[in-house]
């Protein structure tokens, strides 16, 4: 299951849980790899950054309870809808701040109650500023109250810094010097719950100044001593259920975070992409007005096949003309009017009274008039030596001459 601080797409497998002690730049810090803790360490921002190392962006800072304050609201239905709008003007008089200036954080919508956190817009841009200049990026601001354990009929006290940190409801903490925690646990909106209610109270071994302590305003105490303060929050963690970066700061996700590095190659990628697309629209453009001549050389030449009539497909009608022409097969007429027209033109006694010709045979019957059967015979031959084949099919005599049908085609044909 993804824990509430991881965003959507977010692949960080080692983080740094980090605090801040007081308000110098001292922290204390402690790795998890893949949910397994680290060696803690401590030092300044600098130090911080060298442990980091590549993976700054995974940094998980706990917010102190005197920067944050927190809540719990009780939504019915229609608020639970509308709750960003309506949750900072029903803190208004709790916070005392200018609604403007302040910041706020909400758990996921669980029922009717929701965790409220608030802080100032300032110090949440501070924290990011700050670690911004070391090269750092947050990738969680969480309360540190959240990261104790708490339920109904107990509570957990951490002392840290001569100081406790407590939490008193899912949604609930305070903060307050060890030598009033006395007076704090005796009033009542410190404690919610009845008489006898216990107090974990957690510390780390060895820390000097630890109070020595078994009841509190009435309620008994469980001393619970940890190796490592740090640490032993780190548990808690996945549980906090609230990440004060959200709205206008909420973390970039990693593929914007390595964005500055294939920033480069995606401006070469985008630039190659436009010379491309202007390319390919001046090619379109030559090709459009390329067609658009071949459509009208193709119009021009149907109109000279033909001449009358609507041309409505010139590419189909020219092609079924083609056909049509094609279907009568080769056609030798032309040259054998071609080389008749010389043997009988400008010849005393001959006329010529009727022409045919068979494209299936590719021959050619004429019906010649002279005035002797001799004549007829010397214009066969003369055919002959033009190289056509010339046979007499039929003659008869008439008042004035000889009537004959002459059959021509190709020599050989």
């Amino acid at each position: 299951m993804r824990d509430f601080f991881s965003p959507p797409g977010s692949q960080i497998s080692r983080r740094l849980l980090v605090r801040q002690r007081g308000d110098a730049d001292a922290y204390e810090w402690v790795p998890l790899v893949d949910g397994v803790l680290g060696e803690p360490g401590s030092g300044d921002l600098d130090g911080l950054a060298r442990c980091a190392g590549d993976d700054a962006a995974g940094i998980v800072l706990l917010v102190p309870p005197e920067r944050v304050t927190l809540r719990s609201v009780t939504l019915n239905d229609a608020e639970r809808r509308h709750y960003r709008q309506i949750v900072p003007f029903t803190l208004e008089e709790d916070v005392a701040e200018n609604t403007e200036d302040l910041h706020y954080a909400y758990t996921a919508v669980q029922g009717a109650a929701l965790g409220v956190a608030v802080m100032r817009r300032t110090v949440v841009e501070e924290y990011l500023a700050r670690f911004r200049e070391r090269g750092l990026g947050l990738s969680a601001l969480v309360p540190e109250a959240l990261l104790l354990p708490w339920r109904d009929g107990a509570q957990t006290w951490l002392f840290r810094d001569g100081e406790f940190v407590a939490r008193t409801g899912p949604c609930g903490s305070f903060v307050a010097p060890w030598q009033a925690v006395d007076v704090i646990a005796a009033l009542p909106g410190a404690a919610p719950g009845a008489d006898g209610e216990e107090i974990c109270w957690v510390y780390q071994q060895g820390e000097p100044g630890t109070p020595d302590v078994e009841e509190l305003g009435g309620r008994r105490v469980t001393r619970q001593p940890v190796a490592h303060r740090l640490s032993w929050q780190a548990q808690f963690l996945p549980a906090a259920g609230l990440d004060l970066l959200q709205g206008d700061f909420r973390p970039a996700l990693s593929w914007q975070r390595y964005w500055q590095q294939w920033k480069p190659v995606a401006a070469v990628g985008l630039a190659a992409l436009v010379v491309n697309m202007g390319a390919l629209a001046f090619e379109y453009r030559a090709v459009k007005e390329r067609s658009l001549q071949l459509e009208q050389e193709k119009y021009a030449l149907a109109r000279e096949v033909f001449p009358q009539g609507r041309i409505q497909s010139p590419e189909r009608q020219l092609r079924a003309a083609l056909a049509q022409v094609q279907s009568f097969g080769p056609s030798n007429f032309a040259d054998l009017v071609a080389r008749l027209g010389p043997r009988l033109e400008g010849k005393a006694g001959y006329s010529l009274r009727s022409i045919s010709y068979d494209g299936n045979s590719t021959t050619l019957q004429f019906e010649v008039r002279a005035q002797s059967f001799q004549q007829i015979e010397q214009l066969r031959s003369a055919l002959e030596q033009s190289r056509l084949q010339a046979r007499l099919l039929n003659s008869s005599a008439i008042a004035d001459g000889i009537v004959a049908r002459i059959e021509v085609k190709e020599a050989g044909a």
